[in-house]
């Protein structure tokens, strides 16, 4: 089977903030499908913007946008729940992504796996984070494994990404 298609990140007009998970979303398949649909950020993000927990994701994207934060992964490898990667490790191209919209000057990564897979991926931006041109954070993992309540992880995630 080939690949799926990742995401594109998700960006708004002056993104200050780069939320970056780990392994992609699939791009959306379907006509009325939003992008990142599934991904245990939602009730975080939900939280840290003081949104209702069952607020649609369409307004909860457009709150994070507007927010100034933007959304995406560092690998462009989908993340398929259950399935071992097949294919090399694709980074996405967060540097072009940081050319393109030169306010963002924070990188939050959601989990330290996340963090460690882009140090891997991208020595040259980590120069520039030793430089001080880019401040990074290690967010708490959205996801069920980590039994932090959405609330605790929601305060830290707050700090970084409304700060």
């Amino acid at each position: 089977t080939t690949p799926r298609r990742a995401a594109p990140p998700l960006v708004g007009s002056r993104p200050r903030v780069l939320l970056l998970g780990e392994t992609a979303s699939a791009a959306p398949a379907a006509a009325g499908e939003l992008p990142y649909e599934g991904r245990s950020m939602w009730p975080v993000l939900r939280a840290v913007l003081d949104l209702p927990v069952d607020s649609p994701l369409h307004v909860t994207q457009a709150a994070v946008m507007s927010a100034g934060v933007a959304i995406w992964d560092v690998l462009a490898n989908v993340h398929e729940r259950g399935r071992r990667a097949a294919e090399p490790a694709r980074p996405n191209d967060v540097p072009a992504l940081l050319q393109a919209h030169p306010d963002i000057d924070t990188i939050a990564f959601i989990g330290g796996k996340a963090r460690a897979t882009f140090a891997h991926h991208q020595p040259t931006l980590m120069g520039a984070v030793a430089q001080g041109k880019l401040s990074l954070h290690v967010l708490p993992s959205s996801s069920r494994a980590n039994t932090q309540l959405i609330a605790a992880k929601a305060a830290a995630w707050h700090r970084v990404l409304l700060q």
